[in-house]
Protein backbone atom coordinates (compact mmCIF):
# COMPACT_ATOMS: atom_id res chain seq x y z
CA UNK A 1 0.00 0.00 0.00
CA UNK A 2 1.19 3.35 -0.97
CA UNK A 3 0.73 6.26 1.40
CA UNK A 4 -0.22 9.43 -0.23
CA UNK A 5 2.29 11.44 -1.58
CA UNK A 6 1.75 14.30 0.73
CA UNK A 7 4.85 13.68 2.89
CA UNK A 8 5.11 13.77 6.80
CA UNK A 9 7.63 16.46 7.66
CA UNK A 10 9.39 16.26 11.48
CA UNK A 11 12.05 18.59 13.39
CA UNK A 12 15.04 16.90 14.52
CA UNK A 13 17.78 18.35 16.61
CA UNK A 14 21.27 16.97 16.50
CA UNK A 15 22.42 15.80 20.00
CA UNK A 16 26.15 16.08 20.96
CA UNK A 17 26.26 12.94 22.73
CA UNK A 18 24.57 10.49 21.54
CA UNK A 19 26.17 6.83 23.22
CA UNK A 20 23.37 5.01 23.57
CA UNK A 21 21.97 5.11 20.29
CA UNK A 22 25.25 3.84 18.49
CA UNK A 23 25.12 0.72 21.12
CA UNK A 24 21.35 0.64 20.14
CA UNK A 25 22.44 0.68 15.87
CA UNK A 26 25.13 -1.74 16.87
CA UNK A 27 22.99 -4.25 18.65
CA UNK A 28 20.00 -3.96 16.17
CA UNK A 29 22.34 -4.78 13.21
CA UNK A 30 23.54 -7.63 14.69
CA UNK A 31 24.53 -10.43 12.50
CA UNK A 32 24.47 -14.46 12.56
CA UNK A 33 27.08 -15.68 11.03
CA UNK A 34 26.50 -19.49 11.26
CA UNK A 35 22.69 -19.20 9.77
CA UNK A 36 21.55 -19.04 6.68
CA UNK A 37 19.94 -15.90 5.63
CA UNK A 38 16.02 -16.40 6.19
CA UNK A 39 15.37 -12.51 6.35
CA UNK A 40 17.71 -9.48 5.55
CA UNK A 41 17.72 -6.22 7.00
CA UNK A 42 18.82 -3.52 4.91
CA UNK A 43 19.60 -0.03 6.10
CA UNK A 44 20.75 2.37 3.82
CA UNK A 45 22.16 6.24 3.29
CA UNK A 46 22.77 8.56 0.19
CA UNK A 47 23.01 12.17 -0.88
CA UNK A 48 20.80 14.03 -3.19
CA UNK A 49 22.79 14.48 -6.44
CA UNK A 50 19.66 15.05 -8.96
CA UNK A 51 16.63 17.41 -9.28
CA UNK A 52 13.99 17.14 -12.01
CA UNK A 53 11.65 19.41 -10.86
CA UNK A 54 13.03 23.23 -9.06
CA UNK A 55 9.05 22.83 -7.37
CA UNK A 56 10.22 20.39 -4.74
CA UNK A 57 11.23 21.50 -1.05
CA UNK A 58 14.75 19.40 -1.32
CA UNK A 59 17.95 20.58 -2.74
CA UNK A 60 20.93 18.32 -4.14
CA UNK A 61 23.31 17.89 -0.80
CA UNK A 62 20.43 16.40 1.43
CA UNK A 63 20.81 12.83 2.69
CA UNK A 64 18.62 10.32 2.26
CA UNK A 65 18.17 7.06 5.16
CA UNK A 66 16.01 4.14 4.43
CA UNK A 67 15.72 0.54 5.70
CA UNK A 68 13.51 -2.12 4.65
CA UNK A 69 13.57 -5.96 5.30
CA UNK A 70 13.03 -9.38 2.71
CA UNK A 71 12.89 -12.76 2.27
CA UNK A 72 15.23 -14.78 0.67
CA UNK A 73 13.60 -18.49 0.37
CA UNK A 74 10.79 -16.48 -2.08
CA UNK A 75 10.50 -18.80 -5.57
CA UNK A 76 11.89 -16.50 -8.68
CA UNK A 77 9.86 -15.92 -11.56
CA UNK A 78 10.78 -17.96 -14.00
CA UNK A 79 13.98 -17.43 -15.35
CA UNK A 80 14.08 -13.73 -15.53
CA UNK A 81 15.99 -13.03 -12.23
CA UNK A 82 13.10 -11.11 -10.64
CA UNK A 83 11.53 -12.00 -7.16
CA UNK A 84 8.47 -10.25 -6.47
CA UNK A 85 6.61 -9.33 -3.37
CA UNK A 86 9.96 -10.18 -1.56
CA UNK A 87 10.62 -6.89 0.17
CA UNK A 88 8.55 -6.86 3.84
CA UNK A 89 8.69 -3.01 3.80
CA UNK A 90 10.38 0.46 3.15
CA UNK A 91 10.60 3.86 4.90
CA UNK A 92 12.66 6.36 3.08
CA UNK A 93 13.03 9.71 4.79
CA UNK A 94 14.59 12.85 3.20
CA UNK A 95 16.86 15.54 6.09
CA UNK A 96 17.03 18.59 4.88
CA UNK A 97 19.00 21.45 7.26
CA UNK A 98 17.29 23.81 8.32
CA UNK A 99 18.38 27.57 7.37
CA UNK A 100 19.86 29.59 10.49
CA UNK A 101 19.91 26.09 12.70
CA UNK A 102 23.05 24.77 12.73
CA UNK A 103 22.36 21.55 14.03
CA UNK A 104 19.00 21.12 12.94
CA UNK A 105 17.11 19.13 10.32
CA UNK A 106 13.70 18.94 8.50
CA UNK A 107 13.11 14.76 8.14
CA UNK A 108 10.59 14.40 5.84
CA UNK A 109 8.87 10.50 5.35
CA UNK A 110 8.28 10.21 1.54
CA UNK A 111 7.79 6.71 1.52
CA UNK A 112 6.06 3.80 3.70
CA UNK A 113 5.47 1.13 1.45
CA UNK A 114 4.38 -2.53 2.29
CA UNK A 115 6.02 -4.89 -0.53
CA UNK A 116 8.33 -4.43 -3.07
CA UNK A 117 10.41 -6.85 -5.73
CA UNK A 118 14.03 -7.92 -6.32
CA UNK A 119 16.05 -8.37 -9.16
CA UNK A 120 19.24 -10.23 -9.01
CA UNK A 121 21.37 -11.40 -12.22
CA UNK A 122 25.33 -12.30 -11.99
CA UNK A 123 26.44 -8.42 -11.35
CA UNK A 124 23.29 -6.92 -10.12
CA UNK A 125 20.75 -6.81 -7.86
CA UNK A 126 18.04 -3.75 -7.59
CA UNK A 127 15.37 -3.41 -4.97
CA UNK A 128 12.24 -2.08 -6.72
CA UNK A 129 9.06 -0.51 -5.53
CA UNK A 130 5.71 0.46 -7.85
CA UNK A 131 4.66 -0.04 -10.87
CA UNK A 132 6.55 -2.53 -13.52
CA UNK A 133 9.38 -0.73 -15.08
CA UNK A 134 8.26 2.10 -17.62
CA UNK A 135 5.13 1.86 -16.73
CA UNK A 136 3.54 5.51 -15.04
CA UNK A 137 3.53 5.88 -11.15
CA UNK A 138 5.09 6.50 -7.91
CA UNK A 139 8.38 4.23 -7.62
CA UNK A 140 11.51 3.63 -5.73
CA UNK A 141 14.45 2.34 -6.91
CA UNK A 142 18.21 1.57 -5.26
CA UNK A 143 20.62 -0.43 -8.12
CA UNK A 144 24.11 -2.08 -6.99
CA UNK A 145 25.92 -3.26 -9.98
CA UNK A 146 29.45 -4.03 -10.96
CA UNK A 147 29.53 -2.10 -14.21
CA UNK A 148 33.03 -1.55 -16.22
CA UNK A 149 34.87 -0.15 -13.75
CA UNK A 150 38.94 -1.47 -13.98
CA UNK A 151 39.52 -3.57 -10.83
CA UNK A 152 35.99 -4.21 -9.56
CA UNK A 153 36.35 -8.25 -9.65
CA UNK A 154 33.02 -10.08 -10.80
CA UNK A 155 30.44 -10.19 -8.10
CA UNK A 156 29.17 -13.93 -8.20
CA UNK A 157 25.42 -13.27 -7.36
CA UNK A 158 24.56 -16.98 -9.67
CA UNK A 159 21.13 -14.45 -10.36
CA UNK A 160 20.45 -16.25 -7.08
CA UNK A 161 18.99 -14.09 -4.25
CA UNK A 162 20.38 -16.15 -1.50
CA UNK A 163 23.58 -16.06 -2.67
CA UNK A 164 23.72 -12.61 -3.62
CA UNK A 165 22.31 -12.20 0.19
CA UNK A 166 25.65 -14.26 1.88
CA UNK A 167 27.98 -12.37 -0.25
CA UNK A 168 26.06 -8.63 0.83
CA UNK A 169 25.81 -9.86 4.84
CA UNK A 170 29.65 -11.06 4.64
CA UNK A 171 31.10 -7.98 3.09
CA UNK A 172 28.82 -5.81 5.63
CA UNK A 173 30.97 -7.55 8.40
CA UNK A 174 34.10 -6.63 6.29
CA UNK A 175 33.18 -2.89 6.19
CA UNK A 176 33.44 -3.04 2.33
CA UNK A 177 29.87 -3.72 0.40
CA UNK A 178 29.97 -0.32 -1.98
CA UNK A 179 33.55 -1.56 -3.15
CA UNK A 180 32.13 -4.48 -4.49
CA UNK A 181 30.31 -2.22 -7.01
CA UNK A 182 31.45 0.19 -9.70
CA UNK A 183 31.55 3.77 -8.69
CA UNK A 184 28.47 5.01 -11.50
CA UNK A 185 26.28 1.75 -11.15
CA UNK A 186 25.45 2.39 -7.95
CA UNK A 187 22.28 4.75 -7.87
CA UNK A 188 19.13 5.20 -6.34
CA UNK A 189 16.07 7.42 -7.50
CA UNK A 190 12.79 8.66 -6.12
CA UNK A 191 10.06 9.03 -8.75
CA UNK A 192 6.67 11.08 -8.99
CA UNK A 193 4.21 11.63 -6.24
CA UNK A 194 6.34 11.34 -3.15
CA UNK A 195 9.02 14.18 -4.26
CA UNK A 196 6.77 16.40 -6.57
CA UNK A 197 8.98 15.22 -9.63
CA UNK A 198 12.19 12.84 -9.82
CA UNK A 199 14.79 12.65 -7.40
CA UNK A 200 18.17 10.88 -7.80
CA UNK A 201 20.35 9.76 -5.08
CA UNK A 202 23.79 8.42 -4.45
CA UNK A 203 24.20 5.53 -2.06
CA UNK A 204 27.27 6.04 0.76
CA UNK A 205 26.38 3.00 2.79
CA UNK A 206 24.86 -0.23 2.57
CA UNK A 207 24.33 -2.42 5.55
CA UNK A 208 23.03 -6.03 5.15
CA UNK A 209 22.37 -8.33 8.26
CA UNK A 210 20.49 -11.42 9.38
CA UNK A 211 17.87 -10.65 11.42
CA UNK A 212 14.84 -13.16 13.50
CA UNK A 213 12.35 -10.89 12.45
CA UNK A 214 11.47 -7.87 10.13
CA UNK A 215 12.34 -4.73 12.55
CA UNK A 216 13.97 -2.42 9.52
CA UNK A 217 11.55 0.32 10.12
CA UNK A 218 12.07 0.89 13.86
CA UNK A 219 16.09 1.67 12.38
CA UNK A 220 15.30 4.40 10.41
CA UNK A 221 14.76 7.16 13.39
CA UNK A 222 18.06 5.36 14.82
CA UNK A 223 19.96 5.68 11.60
CA UNK A 224 19.24 9.21 10.60
CA UNK A 225 20.38 10.55 13.98
CA UNK A 226 23.61 8.29 13.71
CA UNK A 227 24.74 9.72 10.38
CA UNK A 228 23.65 13.45 11.64
CA UNK A 229 26.55 12.49 14.82
CA UNK A 230 28.86 11.10 12.45
CA UNK A 231 28.83 14.46 9.39
CA UNK A 232 29.19 16.59 12.69
CA UNK A 233 32.12 14.71 14.19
Amino acid sequence: MMLPATPSKNKITYMKTPPMLCLLLTSALATTPSAPAAVVNVFFGGVVDFLASDTTDFTEGDFIEGAFSYETTTIPNGSTGEYEDTIIGLTVGIFSPIPGEPGSFFRTEVISDEGGNIFVNEDEISFFFGPEPGQLGDNFNLTLARGSDPGVAPLGFASDLQTASDILVDETENGFVLNLFGSDTVFGTIDNGFTDGNLGFVPDSFDASVIPEPCSLTLLGLGGLARIFRRKR
